[in-house]
């Protein structure tokens, strides 16, 4: 990113708000690890996908439910 993009991305941040920064943050944190189709459950959908960076394999996920 170029020093002229950075300080427009910042300032848009800073007049925006940093709750909606932390949030955009987070969610593409989430979707870089696949954590969204994790939630969903074992599946399908998790074939050919990398789950945090390969340190949990497809076959691996359950959801575990607690009352």
């Amino acid at each position: 990113m170029g020093s002229v993009q950075a300080k427009t991305f910042w300032t848009r941040w800073r007049t925006v708000g940093i709750g909606l920064l932390l949030r955009t943050i987070l969610t593409r944190v989430r979707s870089d690890v696949n954590l969204h189709a994790m939630r969903i459950g074992p599946g399908k959908h998790l074939k050919g996908l990398s789950l945090f960076h390969g340190l949990v394999k497809p076959e691996e996920v359950s959801i575990v439910l607690s009352s």
